[in-house]
């Protein structure tokens, strides 16, 4: 009787909690600002790459691979244009991008249309949140409901 009575006090605490960690993820954040007015930060599908503007050094690239990419949210959605990707020659944070990937870049844009985009890293949003998914799952499985 005792393990029914414990069981049954944090129940309703674990719920109404898991209750607001869940609309707190998918609520939209009211501080969100524009640092840069006319940029927009999107998914892109690589299409078609040039590397002919890269110089290898040992096993550092320097240069810019160009990129042909389409654009999958925002107001540019569907459009195709070209991306660059600018390689410093660090390899922390240098990627070269292959047909087939999706891109994370930067849209600046004018009144005219899309003026540059900036290939900023690969996109692994999806990846991110099924990880994060997977941890909570096997959290919960080996600690238990209440974290006993």
């Amino acid at each position: 009787m005792m393990v029914t009575l414990k069981s049954s006090r944090t129940l309703l605490p674990t719920i109404f909690l898991l209750i607001l960690v869940i609309l707190l993820t998918i609520m939209a954040n009211a501080y969100t600002q524009m640092v840069f007015p006319n940029t927009e930060r999107v998914p892109v599908r690589i299409l078609q790459t040039d590397e002919s503007s890269i110089k290898q050094v040992g096993i550092i690239s320097q240069g810019e691979q160009r990129c042909q990419v389409r654009v999958e949210a925002g107001r540019f959605k569907g459009e195709t244009a070209e991306g660059i990707n600018l390689l410093m020659g660090n390899l922390e944070s240098d990627k070269i991008f292959e047909v087939g990937d999706r891109a994370f870049a930067v849209i600046d844009y004018t009144e005219t249309g899309m003026h540059h985009i900036s290939l900023v890293d690969h996109y692994r949003l999806n990846w991110i949140l099924w990880t994060v998914l997977m941890f909570v799952i096997v959290l919960i499985l080996f600690a238990g409901a209440v974290g006993a």
